[in-house]
């Protein structure tokens, strides 16, 4: 009886539990994708950190590749292809004319300047045919104390200021660094001086540019005399003056470094030059020049290499005709150029996708769009390829549209090619600094 007693008392024996435990394989699979799951778990933050400064180490690399050679280079080859949407020929005769006065005498030394007497003949001509504007591209630097030509220049001089007639412009190259007094020898004649100076010859001579003023001597700004030439006739014909297709201040002043030179008329301007150099010539051919801006000059390009110069992606042509293309870039058609703090914004726009990029991977570490889990090249491309996409588009829309060559659009879509490499970097590098 006890002992039946003690039995039906006693607990019953715990059933054995279960066996759960995952066979070793399992297991460290387990891990191994807990273990990723929670590598993939970074803060949004951390995330969009990353990503900003990979934007700036590259906006930073960006703007010093820039101004290198390798820089100028892309900007040049950026400009050549987008100059290709530009018309080369208008319907009608360019507002600019060419005089090719080669075959004067004299020219070639500082002791036998141009005919004075020749030049005379050729400005009472033009001005019978009511040229608008008469600019002569021939050095009008005093040798030494004085005139160039005691002789005539004062006379000349006199002859180009008379009041009520078309103004002539005198290029200046020798004194062009000198005080606004020594420009053509005497200070009274100084409004009549032009610059021939070219700014900047960078890359085998390549001309880019062109610009307003230069201040050889702080408050004396002597014009080039593509703006000289182009001024003066707007101040005669305000109606033709250019609008900005944008407002002002997205776009660059060009008083630093010029405006760029519009070449897209270039073989226009050669074609339709004149080689009436004798007066009764210009006589008979007074449709030619009449409200026109003349530019008297050597076309060959021949003697100096002074007087030459090189359009990007193209053969040395003669000084004159760069003259020429700047006069019909500020009066006619200028290119226009983002300003910096403009193009600081586009490229911060374009590296936009890869900010939303972050943001998407971050959501599917959360555990939603997992059909995009172990996809994350697949979006840091796809980011990529927007980015390029909206780069070539804006680039060819400011052209067409607006004629606005953004020249750092090709470097900056460059940079966009190294944005993913450069963010991973980034990322491998916080990684170790944190373990």
């Amino acid at each position: 009886m006890a002992d039946n007693d003690q039995r039906q008392g006693a607990a019953p024996a715990p059933a054995p539990a279960p066996d759960t435990k995952s066979p070793p394989g399992d297991e460290e699979a387990h891990a191994s994708t807990s273990d990723a799951r929670g590598a993939k778990k970074t803060p949004l933050l951390a995330r969009l950190t990353k990503v900003g400064a990979a934007t700036v180490v590259l906006l930073l690399l960006e703007i010093y590749v820039g101004h290198t050679s390798s820089g100028q280079w892309l900007q040049i080859q950026a400009y050549s292809y987008l100059e290709r949407f530009l018309t080369d020929t208008t319907p009608e005769r360019l507002p600019v004319v060419v005089l090719d006065i080669r075959k004067l005498p004299g020219g070639f030394q500082v002791s036998n300047p141009t005919s004075r007497q020749a030049l005379t003949g050729i400005i009472e001509a033009l001005r019978r045919q009511q040229a608008a504007v008469i600019g002569i591209d021939i050095d009008f630097s005093p040798a030494g104390a004085g005139f160039i030509n005691h002789d005539k220049d004062t006379d000349f001089f006199n002859l180009c200021r008379k009041p009520g007639e078309a103004p002539v412009f005198l290029g200046v190259f020798r004194a062009a660094l000198q005080s606004r007094d020594q420009w053509l020898g005497v200070g009274p004649y100084a409004g009549m001086a032009a610059s021939l100076e070219t700014p900047g010859l960078k890359n085998d001579d390549t001309l880019l540019r062109a610009v307003k003023n230069y201040e050889p001597v702080k408050g004396q700004p002597l014009p080039s005399m593509g703006y000289a030439l182009a001024h003066a006739y707007l101040q005669q014909n305000p109606q033709a003056r250019p609008v900005p297709p944008i407002p002002d201040m997205f776009l660059a002043d060009g008083n630093d470094e010029g405006v760029l030179v519009n070449y897209s008329k270039l073989d226009q301007i050669r074609r339709e030059r004149s080689v009436a150099v004798a007066p009764d010539a210009i006589d008979d051919t007074g449709e030619d020049f009449a409200g026109k801006i003349v530019l008297l000059g050597d076309n060959s390009g021949d003697h100096l290499r002074d007087d030459t110069f090189r359009p990007p992606m193209a053969e040395r042509r003669p000084g004159v005709l760069y003259h020429a293309s700047a006069v019909y870039t500020f009066m006619m058609e200028p290119l226009y150029e983002f300003s910096t703090l403009t193009r600081t914004g586009l490229n911060l726009l374009l590296a936009l996708p890869f900010f939303i990029a972050a943001i998407v991977l971050h959501e599917v570490s959360k555990g939603k769009m997992v059909w995009l889990e172990h996809r994350e090249n697949m979006v840091e491309g796809l980011a990529m390829a927007i980015s390029l996409v909206a780069a070539v588009f804006l680039g060819l829309w400011s052209m067409l549209v607006w004629r606005i060559m953004w020249l750092e659009g090709l470097l900056a879509a460059i940079v966009l090619l190294c944005h993913i490499s450069v963010h991973r970097f980034i990322q491998m590098g916080m990684s170790g600094f944190r373990d």
